[in-house]
């Protein structure tokens, strides 16, 4: 861009203007005084000199010095001319035109400096002016850039100048800018004299000190330049910390969705698992019945691990519907629940599970302790707690201390915690003697994939415990000491019905009945080991291990079955499809389902597209005999079949 283009412009112009003024000046003047001064000479002699002036200085003060010339030259001509006219060629009237030439040559280079400096002046002030305008607009551009711009020395790494946005991302002032220098900006001095020595290629990233001693990450881009006839590189610095934080961020999220997704695998597998896990335990639960049933003798001791035996496959049924439970995959079903029965049975199972070393207390001081509540889910929260807690603890010395008290929940409380309401309150309180957590990691412990336990931790305990609380319309608070080890405090409300006061009591046998009942599942085990349960209750018993096959014999003989019990998960027909083509040839014949586990199935939906009962795998014979029970009590009156 060529510097100042109308400066340019405007003073040719005025030079050719001045050209034009002093010609017509000296043609004006010579005109005139070539017309003019010898009748004046002729009529008043040497006296006609004196108005020379007249035209001579004019010329020298408007026209300038070379026109000023001109003119006192054809006066002095004249005056020779007239002179040798009159017989004489000098005489002392000659001094007044050599004196006029000399007055004016001075008047004229007079007038010529002052137009000529006059116009430097005007030039040089709007040369400085457009300077002026042209720094400014540049600092504007340069200060209103949102990246950093630095220039430095390179041979010195002195600091020369900075923009604002650099000022801003360092947190400097000015004057602070100006007493540090290239290296002072780097947590590694190194970088800065690579940098200096050879400019890489691109834009870098490099972590910049910030004045209160933190850092943030920059893009460098280096360029060499020259100021002050000095050599210097100019550093462009890009704050790169919202994007290297979202990119944080997205691996962050990357990971959560690959552990989101790692859960809906294990969902699923569960749901597979305990299809088959809840057959095997049909078939233990259903031999134990059997034995109990048909009334084999048994000593105490073989009575006693006979009820183990049926304890154990209880308690595995349950762990399986905590499973689905975990999954999603099983709704949770809220009833009244006496809380200091499952604390129990949590220490009893944490008691086995934690080394020796860790004192375990159970403290119930509650006087009631009904809450409604998902008996699962309860377990779920308070085993979990037990067990961080003694993973706080390590195999270090220490105690986990599990207490039941109440507590009333006043408008105070409510103001810190707004999810609860006025009135009394179940707190369930786990503490331990461990290390205590930091108050960094207090706040975000209960955000979903939040761990410290690197790669053996899933982040999902405590945020899993949280849910379930407020489900529960509760809250979970946490106070902690570094050192001083950690409490857990769950406040749940209490209802004002009552769960069961004491264990209700089985009866000892199933209750019998009479009818033809036809069982249909694919596995052999539990078709033969349900055929057994119900032939000892009374039952003729049909078996079938195809749904296909069961189908023909039903349609053969449609009024023959006084009750069918399927299974929902077979090869060819499904429980639900068999069903469906069983209410087609006897609408009114009472079929039950049994599933091990079905996600797209309940007993509401079970019972709206016209089945009986829908028993969850294992079936005891208690289960068993109730659910025939019914059914059958709401068929007419008619004589068991054969």
């Amino acid at each position: 861009m060529k510097p100042f283009p109308t400066i340019r412009k405007s003073t040719s112009e005025s030079k050719t203007m001045g050209w034009v003024i002093q010609a017509a000046v000296l043609v004006i003047c010579m005109l005139g005084y070539a017309a003019v001064f010898p009748w004046l000479y002729a009529r008043y002699g040497d006296a006609a000199r004196i108005v020379t002036a007249a035209f001579v200085l004019p010329a020298a003060i408007g026209g300038g010095l070379w026109t000023g010339l001109a003119v006192a030259v054809l006066t002095l001509l004249l005056d020779i001319c007239l002179n040798l006219r009159h017989g004489a060629v000098f005489n002392s009237g000659i001094l007044g035109p050599a004196i006029m030439f000399l007055v004016v040559a001075a008047v004229g280079y007079w007038r010529d400096l002052s137009r000529a400096l006059k116009r430097e002046l005007r030039f040089r002030a709007a040369a400085e002016q457009a300077l002026a305008e042209n720094e400014e607009k540049y600092r504007q551009i340069v200060e209103g850039v949102g990246d950093g711009i630095l220039l430095v020395e390179t041979e010195t790494g002195r600091l020369l100048e900075a923009n604002q946005a650099l000022l801003t991302m360092t947190g400097h002032t000015r004057t602070s800018f100006s007493r540090c220098c290239f290296a002072d900006l780097f947590p590694k001095p190194e970088h800065a004299e690579g940098l200096l020595c050879a400019a890489p290629e691109g834009r870098p990233l490099y972590y910049l000190n910030k004045r209160d001693g933190s850092s943030f990450p920059a893009a460098l881009c280096i360029r060499r330049g020259v100021h002050a006839e000095r050599p210097c590189t100019v550093v462009l610095v890009q704050d790169m910390s919202a994007r290297v934080s979202a990119e944080k961020e997205r691996k962050q999220f990357e990971r959560m969705i690959g552990k989101t997704h790692r859960m809906e695998a294990i969902g699923a597998l569960a749901g597979g698992i305990s299809h088959d896990f809840n057959n095997i335990l049909g078939a233990i639960l259903g031999y134990a019945d059997l034995i109990e049933i048909q009334g084999t003798p048994l000593s105490d001791k073989q009575r006693a691990h006979l009820g183990q035996i049926q304890k154990a496959a209880r308690r595995a049924r349950d762990l399986v519907l905590q499973i689905l439970t975990f999954s999603r995959q099983s709704e949770a079903e809220k009833k009244p629940v006496m809380v200091g029965r499952i604390l129990k049975e949590v220490v009893g199972l944490v008691r086995a599970s934690i080394p020796s070393t860790i004192a375990l207390e159970l403290i119930l001081s509650a006087e009631r302790d009904t809450v409604i509540a998902d008996p699962v889910q309860i377990h779920q929260v308070v085993m979990n707690l037990c067990t961080n807690a003694a993973q706080a603890i390590g195999d270090a010395p220490g105690s986990i201390t599990v207490i039941a008290s109440n507590a009333q929940v006043d408008p105070a409380v409510v103001l810190r915690f707004p999810d609860l309401v006025v009135g009394p309150y179940l707190k369930i309180e786990v503490r331990d003697t461990g290390g205590g957590i930091p108050p960094d990691v207090r706040s975000r412990i209960f955000e979903p994939y939040f761990t410290t336990k690197g790669k053996q931790g899933t982040g999902l305990g405590l945020s899993v415990v949280h849910g379930i609380v407020r489900d529960h319309n509760g809250t979970i608070t946490v106070d902690s000491h570094m050192g001083k080890g950690a409490a857990f405090q769950v406040l749940l409300p209490l209802s004002e019905k009552m769960g069961p006061q004491e264990e209700i009591a089985l009866p000892p046998a199933p209750i019998r009945g009479s009818g033809r009942i036809l069982v249909v599942d694919d596995e052999p085990v539990l078709v033969r080991m349900m055929g057994e349960l119900l032939s000892d209750m009374g039952y003729h018993v049909d078996e079938r291990t195809s749904s296909l096959e069961a189908f023909k014999l039903f349609k053969a003989k449609p009024h023959f079955f006084d009750a069918v019990i399927s299974d929902i998960t077979m090869p060819g027909m499904t429980g639900i499809a068999l069903g469906k083509a069983m209410f087609e040839v006897a609408p009114e014949t009472p079929i039950i389902l049994c599933t091990g586990f079905s996600e797209h199935m309940d007993e509401a939906q079970a019972q709206r597209i016209g089945f009986r009962k829908l028993l969850m795998k294992p079936v005891s014979a208690l289960d068993l005999s109730a659910a025939l029970r019914d059914v059958l009590h709401v068929l007419p009156e008619k004589g068991a079949a054969g």
